[in-house]
C-alpha cells in the first residue's frame, strides 16, 4: 500500500487559538471540579506533594509568580488548588470549597500583595488560624489571572512530616496522611513529588508514597530543589545529578524530572524576574549546566507542566465521560425508583395505581414461570440456598421444588410404620432425593416412623378381626381392620401437609414482600405500609383458608365413608402387590433349596408332595384365621392410591386455587382505585427523608449533566494520519471515509475535520454544531483554516477514511463530503451520516479556483 502523506501546519493565529483551547479544556476540568464532581468522579489533575520543607511554596511561588506566604508553615495545614489563566488583566480569586459553611468565604478584586492576608482569613474560617497547631480538610481555591501566568490548575498538599512536635501532633499527621492517600490514589492524577538536594535521597518519604500509589510510574513527574545547597562535587551532587537526568536507577519516571533553584533567604525581596535571572545564571555553570535545558529552571517547568496536563486531560477526558455518564444512569435510575413527587392525594393514588399495575405484570409472571423482568436477576444461582432472595423470587421454581419435596417426604415418611417380612427390611427407606432439593426436604420435621414385623402386625390384626367379627364367613378379610389399618398408617399426612402449605405460604409472602420492596424502592416508610396493611392481613386470612382446606381434604380418609376405589384397579393393584410378595419369597425358597433344581429342571428323586408343600409354606409364612395378610395387601395399595390423589389435591386445590392463583390481586389497580383517601394518605405518603434524597439526586444529576455538556464541548482534538488505499481512497486515522470525485488542485485549500457523534455520547440534539465539533475555539474564526496544503499539492481524495466505516464514491452526482471549490458561508454547519454514524465539520472560506459550482 502506498503512503501519501499531506502536510499540515499552523499559522500564528491558529496557534493563539491552540492557546485558547488549551484553557478551554482547563476551565472544563475547573468547572467540573467547581461543580462539586471531584465528589463523585476522579478529575485530572496535578498533585503537588513533598516533605516539609522540599520548597513546595517556592515551586509555586515561581510558576505563578505570585508570594506565599510562607511564615510558620501557613500554606502547609490545608489543601490548596492553584488556578493559572492566561489573561490581559490580572486577577486573583479565593475562596474554599468541600465545605458547606464556608461556601460564603470569597474574595476577590485584591492586588496579590494581599494574598498573605487572604489566606490569614481563610485560616481563621477553617478554624486553624494564630497559634492554631491544627490541620483543616477543606480546600483553598486561589485563581489567578495575568499575561504572564501558565495555564495550570495545581493541588498543593500539605507537607509530610516524620514526627510529633509542638506545632504539629499525631491527628495533623493523619490529616496529612490522609489528604495524600486521597489525592495521590486518584488514578487521573499526575503526582509532582517534589524532594529537596539538601536531605538524602532515601530519607524522602514522597518518593515512598509516589511509588506506593503509582508503581508503574507512569504519571509522577519529580521536581529537584535546592541544588545550590549539595556539597560540590559530593556524593550527594553525583546521584542529584543523576536523578535529574533521569538516570537513577531506583527512581526513573515516565514524565522525567525537573530542577528548579529557589530563592535564597536574602533573596525574598528581589523581583521575578531577577530571582529567574540568578536561576538562569546558576544552571549555566557547574554540573547541573549538563542537564538538559528542557529539564531545568522555572520557564521550562512552566511550559512543561502545561503541556503534561493538557495531555493528560486529552486522553482521560473520554473514560471521564464515561465515568460522569455511569454516575447519570445511576442517579436517573434511583430517581426512577423513587418516582414523581407524591405531595397531594392524587399524587400519591397515581403512584400507587402505577405500582399495584406493575405488581401485577411481574407476579403473574413469577406465578407463570417467566423470568424476564429485572426484578428476578440473572438465569444462574450460583452458590445461593433456597432461602436466599433470588432463590424466592423465581417463584414457579420454588413451588415447584416445594412440591416435589412435599410429596418425597410424604412418600418415604407418610406411613406411620415400616412393615418387615421376615428378614426383608420393607420399604426402601435408602430412596434419595435430588441434592437441590435437600435444603428444602430439610425444612419438614416428622416424627421417627416405627418398625413392625409381619408376624406382629398379623397377631394385631388377627386380635381386631377377632373383637370386630360380623357376618361375613370364616376366613374373610373384615373391612372395618382394612380401613382402620389405612387409617392408622396414613396418620403423618395431616402435618406433613399442614406444613407444606405453611412452608408455601411462608415463602409466597416472602416472594411478594421482595416484590414490593423492589417496585417501591428506597421508600422504605411505602413499602413498610403496604406490607403491613395490606400483605400481612391478605396472608394471615389465607393461612386460615390452608388449613381449613387441608382438614377438608382429610375429612374422607380420617372420618368419611367407607373406601370407594375404583373397583378394576384396586382388584389388579391388590393382586399384583400379593405376587410381588409371593414372588420373593418362592424366590427366598429356591435361593435357601439349590438341591431342588438342576440345569433349571427338578432333581431327581425329588418328592413333588414335599415341594408343593415348602412353596404353599413359603407363600404364607404366618397363618392368620382372618386372613391378615390379605388385609394388609389391601391396606397398603388403597394407602399407595389415595396418597397420589390426597398429594394432588394439597397442590391443585388448596395451594393453586386458594393461595397462589390469588397473589396477583393482593395490590392491583381496582383495589387502589377503590381506596380512601386516608388509606391512599397512610400507605403512600412520601416521608421527609424520600424528599431530601430526590433532592440531593436531582442536584446532582444537574451538576453531572452540566459536566457532561462541559466536557462534550471540549472534547480533545484527535490525532490525524492520511493514508493512501489502492481504490484511490485516502483513510483519517480516527475519521470517516468519502470517496470524492477527483477535482482541479487549488492553490489553497481548507480541510475541517469532523468528529464523532456517537463518541459525545450526548442526548441534546440542538446543539449538534458545537457539540460535534473539537475546535470550537477554531471554528469562532472561519478566516483562519486549520489545515493549509502547500500549492504545489492537490486536495487529499478523500480527507477522511479510518476504520470506523466507509463511504463509498456514488456512481452520479457529488460525493457526500468534498472540499470545496467556491466560498460557503462562514462557519456553515453540515450535518452527513453514513452507514447509521452521524458526523458533522464546519467547512470555512476557500478561494474560487475553476468556476462556479
Amino acid at each position: 500500500m502506498n503512503e501519501a502523506k499531506l502536510t499540515v501546519g499552523l499559522d500564528g493565529s491558529a496557534m493563539q487559538q491552540l492557546q485558547t483551547e488549551q484553557r478551554a479544556l482547563l476551565d472544563t476540568i475547573d468547572e467540573l471540579r467547581g461543580l462539586g464532581l471531584g465528589k463523585y468522579v476522579d478529575l485530572p489533575q496535578l498533585i503537588v506533594v513533598g516533605d516539609q520543607s522540599a520548597g513546595k511554596s517556592s515551586v509555586l511561588e515561581a510558576i505563578s509568580r505570585v508570594r506565599f506566604p510562607i511564615k510558620d508553615g501557613v500554606c502547609t495545614r490545608f489543601a490548596t488548588e492553584l488556578a493559572l489563566r492566561r489573561s490581559p488583566q490580572t486577577k486573583i480569586e479565593v475562596g474554599i470549597q468541600n465545605n458547606a459553611a464556608h461556601e460564603d468565604f470569597k474574595r476577590s478584586g485584591f492586588n496579590k500583595d494581599d494574598l498573605p492576608r487572604i489566606i490569614e482569613e481563610a485560616k481563621q474560617q477553617m478554624g486553624i488560624g494564630g497559634d492554631s497547631t491544627g490541620f483543616s480538610q477543606d480546600v483553598l481555591r486561589i485563581e489567578i489571572a495575568g499575561p504572564n501566568v501558565p495555564q495550570l490548575t495545581l493541588v498543593d498538599l500539605p507537607g509530610f512530616f516524620h514526627n510529633e512536635t509542638e506545632t504539629q501532633g499525631i491527628d495533623g499527621m493523619k490529616i496529612v496522611d490522609g489528604l495524600a492517600e486521597k489525592y495521590m490514589g486518584q488514578e487521573n492524577s499526575i503526582i509532582l513529588a517534589v524532594i529537596s538536594a539538601q536531605n538524602e535521597l532515601a530519607a524522602q518519604k514522597v518518593l515512598r508514597e509516589a511509588r506506593k500509589h503509582d508503581p508503574s510510574r507512569t504519571r509522577t513527574l519529580g521536581i529537584l530543589t535546592k541544588p545550590d545547597k549539595v556539597e560540590p562535587e559530593s556524593d550527594n551532587e553525583r546521584t542529584y545529578l543523576r536523578l535529574a537526568q533521569n538516570e537513577e536507577a531506583s527512581h526513573k519516571l515516565a514524565l522525567g524530572w525537573h530542577i528548579l533553584r529557589n530563592r535564597a533567604p536574602k533573596e525574598m525581596s528581589s523581583a521575578d524576574t531577577e530571582r529567574d535571572e540568578r536561576e538562569k545564571d546558576f544552571f549555566r555553570t557547574g554540573v547541573w549546566a549538563e542537564v538538559s535545558p528542557r529539564s531545568r529552571g522555572i520557564e521550562p517547568l512552566r511550559e512543561r507542566l502545561s503541556q503534561v496536563l493538557l495531555n493528560h486531560i486529552q486522553r482521560k477526558l473520554p473514560g471521564l465521560v464515561t465515568n460522569i455518564e455511569d454516575h447519570i444512569k445511576t442517579r436517573q435510575t434511583k430517581l426512577e425508583a423513587l418516582g414523581e413527587p407524591r405531595s397531594s392525594t392524587d399524587d400519591m393514588k397515581k403512584y400507587l395505581i402505577n405500582v399495584s399495575g406493575r405488581f401485577q405484570r411481574v407476579a403473574r409472571d413469577a406465578i407463570h414461570g417467566v423470568y424476564t423482568d429485572n426484578f428476578f436477576g440473572g438465569l444462574y444461582l450460583g452458590t445461593e440456598t433456597a432461602f436466599e432472595d433470588r432463590r424466592v423470587k423465581k417463584f414457579r421454581a420454588l413451588v415447584r421444588d416445594l412440591n416435589r419435596a412435599f410429596h418425597f417426604v410424604l412418600t418415604t415418611k407418610g406411613g406411620r410404620r415400616v412393615i418387615r417380612w421376615d428378614d426383608d427390611s420393607g420399604v426402601d427407606e435408602a430412596a434419595s432425593a435430588p441434592r437441590h432439593l435437600e435444603p428444602l426436604i430439610s425444612l419438614y420435621t416428622v416424627d421417627q416412623r416405627i418398625e413392625i414385623a409381619a408376624r406382629d402386625l398379623v397377631t394385631e390384626l388377627d386380635k381386631a378381626a377377632s373383637e370386630n367379627q360380623g357376618v361375613e364367613l370364616p376366613g374373610s378379610p373384615n373391612d372395618r381392620v382394612t380401613l382402620a389399618l389405612f387409617r392408622d398408617h396414613s396418620k403423618p399426612w395431616e402435618a406433613i401437609a399442614s406444613q407444606h402449605v405453611e412452608l408455601v405460604a411462608d415463602f409466597s409472602r416472602i416472594f411478594v414482600e421482595s416484590l414490593v420492596a423492589h417496585l417501591v424502592g428506597p421508600d422504605r416508610k411505602t413499602a413498610d405500609a403496604v406490607i403491613r396493611d395490606v400483605v400481612h392481613p391478605f396472608f394471615e386470612e389465607k393461612r386460615v383458608t390452608l388449613q381449613s382446606k387441608v382438614t377438608e381434604l382429610l375429612r374422607h380418609y380420617k372420618t368419611g365413608s367407607d373406601p370407594q376405589p375404583i373397583h378394576s384397579i384396586f382388584l389388579k393393584g391388590v393382586e399384583r402387590r400379593r405376587n410381588e410378595r409371593i414372588t420373593k419369597q418362592v424366590a427366598r425358597l429356591v435361593e435357601q433349596n439349590p438341591g431342588l433344581f438342576a440345569g433349571g429342571k427338578f432333581a431327581s428323586g425329588v418328592d413333588y408332595k414335599d415341594l408343593a408343600l415348602k412353596v404353599l409354606k413359603a407363600s404364607s409364612n404366618v397363618s392368620s384365621e382372618f386372613n391378615a395378610e390379605q388385609t394388609i395387601d389391601s391396606a397398603m395399595f388403597y394407602y399407595d392410591m389415595s396418597l397420589r390423589v390426597f398429594t394432588d389435591n394439597v397442590i391443585t386445590l388448596a395451594l393453586e386455587n386458594c393461595l397462589i392463583s390469588d397473589i396477583p390481586d393482593i395490590l392491583s389497580p381496582e383495589k387502589v382505585f377503590d381506596m380512601s383517601d386516608d388509606k391512599i394518605t397512610a400507605l403512600a405518603v412520601e416521608s421527609e427523608a424520600i424528599r431530601t434524597e430526590r433532592k440531593q439526586l436531582q442536584s446532582q444529576l444537574d451538576k453531572l449533566q452540566k459536566g457532561l455538556s462541559a466536557c462534550h464541548k471540549y472534547r480533545p482534538r484527535e490525532s490525524i494520519a492520511f493514508r493512501s488505499k489502492p481504490s484511490g481512497t485516502f483513510s483519517v486515522a480516527g475519521a470517516q471515509t468519502v470517496s470524492p470525485k477527483d477535482k482541479q488542485a487549488e492553490k489553497t485549500s481548507t480541510t475541517t475535520v469532523p468528529t464523532f457523534a456517537s463518541n459525545l455520547r450526548t442526548g441534546n440534539p440542538g446543539a449538534t454544531s458545537s457539540l460535534f465539533s473539537p475546535f470550537s475555539a477554531f471554528n469562532s474564526n472561519p478566516s483562519v483554516p486549520l489545515f493549509r496544503t502547500p500549492q504545489s499539492e492537490t486536495p487529499a481524495r478523500n480527507p477522511f477514511a479510518g476504520p470506523f466505516f466507509s463511504l463509498n464514491p456514488t456512481p452520479t452526482g457529488p460525493s457526500v463530503f468534498s472540499t470545496p471549490k467556491a466560498e460557503t458561508s462562514a462557519g456553515a454547519s453540515s450535518l452527513f451520516s453514513g452507514q447509521g454514524l452521524l458526523f458533522a465539520s464546519t467547512t470555512t472560506s476557500s478561494k474560487k479556483t475553476n468556476g462556479s459550482r
